[in-house]
């Protein structure tokens, strides 16, 4: 298992933010790799809401499906896929208001993702990718919460950036943790 922790300071109101993120439909606006992503059963905000989301990844076009699992209500809120694949994807976001008391929102990305087969042998390139993949999924909605666009591609395409960006807070990923505790 691959678990990512990613942090990031938004300039708007934890609320906003909240509604917005949890909110599967926006995910077009934000997530660089969402083309489509439809709500197919539920209400948005609670529990049991079901999108199917058509992404883009090299060339190719992956349709899949997840759903919300938990919702509390404007802090976090728990996801997982609902797909049969070698992949089985599951996060929450955790939304808090600013440390220092400001009108922004502390927001935190956990992923985790559960390989199967021989995806298990991929596991070291994926933590890589997914920890780029968590950066830039924040710098985005950074970048829109607050502008209400996103930046030139160039701009974010570069993994260098990503891992320079002062925006960023660097969370210790507990499967690292788990690594330095074996003896």
């Amino acid at each position: 298992m691959i678990t990512i922790d990613r942090a990031i300071r938004v300039e708007r109101p934890p609320r906003e933010v909240f509604e917005f993120v949890i909110d599967g439909r926006n995910d077009v606006r934000w997530r660089y790799d969402v083309v489509e992503s439809l709500l197919e059963e539920g209400d948005p905000y609670a529990p049991g809401a079901r999108y199917r989301q058509v992404m883009v990844s090299g060339r190719q076009e992956l349709e899949g499906t997840y759903e919300i699992v938990a919702v509390e209500a404007p802090n976090s809120f728990e996801w997982r896929t609902t797909d049969e694949s070698r992949y089985q994807w599951s996060g929450q976001f955790e939304i808090e208001p600013a440390e220092d008391g400001g009108p922004g929102a502390e927001v935190t990305l956990h992923l985790r993702l559960i390989t199967r087969g021989l995806g298990k042998v991929l596991e070291p390139l994926r933590r890589t990718n997914l920890r780029r993949a968590a950066d830039r999924y924040l710098i985005d909605l950074k970048y829109y919460l607050e502008d209400g666009e996103l930046e030139d591609e160039e701009l974010l395409e570069d993994a260098e950036d990503l891992e320079d960006a002062e925006d960023l807070e660097d969370l210790p990923d507990e499967d690292e943790d788990e690594d330095a505790a074996r003896p």
